[in-house]
């Protein structure tokens, strides 16, 4: 397949759409290992508190535990997205190693995109008044557009987050808003979709937490391959491959 030397949205969705037929089945296992231990520690963490109630040490813990879940979830999907969008055979050690190389630049992440759930923690007076979806949708929304290629940039190159950072900007230099564009695009549309899963769940009688975690492990798997194909059409683009990216470590 040729691609033209413009971004193509039709080569990222390809790239999204060939990481999906090759590993949709490992993708499948990590979704459901992913909900399981959610639901598992959503469990645990009980009841939401009313407002203006400061989280104790022991919810605290759960949500660093949930971030860290999310984390692992996020770092081996991409790295099974790569491989599957290359071509490249399965090779589960590569990808432990890579996810572990990289677990610190995607736990921070992780945590960076779940502010507003810390901030509610330590000043739960914040809460009063504040709906949960406006707010925390609006601030995933802008830190996804923010960080773009930061993650796959990070578990594909290099671990250190700066370098991650610098990278990913250096990839989308004159196409920025482009990207920006894309990502609160697409991202809002995944939010549409894995909300109305989500409303459907809850019409048929299935718990809460079942529901909202369940859904959360699907739009984590489907966001991480939306950012696999992006990531991979603009590094087609600078540079037309791996000499691109090497350049923004120098």
């Amino acid at each position: 397949m040729t691609l033209p030397d413009r971004f193509s949205l039709r080569g990222a969705t390809i790239f999204g759409i060939e990481a999906l037929r090759r590993r949709w089945a490992s993708l499948l296992v990590v979704g459901l290992i992913c909900g399981a231990i959610a639901i598992g520690i959503d469990v645990l963490d009980g009841p939401d508190l009313p407002d203006g109630v400061a989280a104790p040490p022991t919810i605290l813990a759960l949500q660093i535990a949930m971030d860290l879940v999310w984390a692992l979830t996020a770092g081996v999907a991409i790295v099974l997205a790569l491989g599957g969008a290359r071509g490249r055979p399965l090779d589960l050690k590569g990808v432990g190693r890579n996810t572990a190389a990289a677990l610190p630049l995607v736990l921070l992440a992780t945590m960076v995109m779940d502010t507003p759930t810390w901030v509610v923690a330590f000043w739960p007076s914040l809460k009063a008044g504040l709906p949960d979806l406006p707010y925390s949708t609006l601030w995933y929304l802008v830190m996804t557009a923010l960080l773009g290629l930061t993650l796959p940039v990070g578990l594909d190159r290099s671990p250190f987050p700066t370098d991650a950072v610098r990278a990913g900007w250096a990839l989308l230099r004159g196409r920025r808003w482009l990207m920006v564009g894309l990502i609160l695009l697409m991202s809002f549309c995944l939010l549409l979709i894995t909300g109305l899963v989500y409303v459907l769940m809850l019409a048929t009688g299935t718990q809460d937490h079942w529901a909202s975690e369940g859904v959360g492990a699907v739009f984590q798997i489907l966001n991480n391959l939306m950012l696999v194909g992006l990531y991979l059409e603009f590094d087609r683009l600078h540079g037309q491959g791996a000499a691109g990216v090497a350049a923004a470590f120098d």
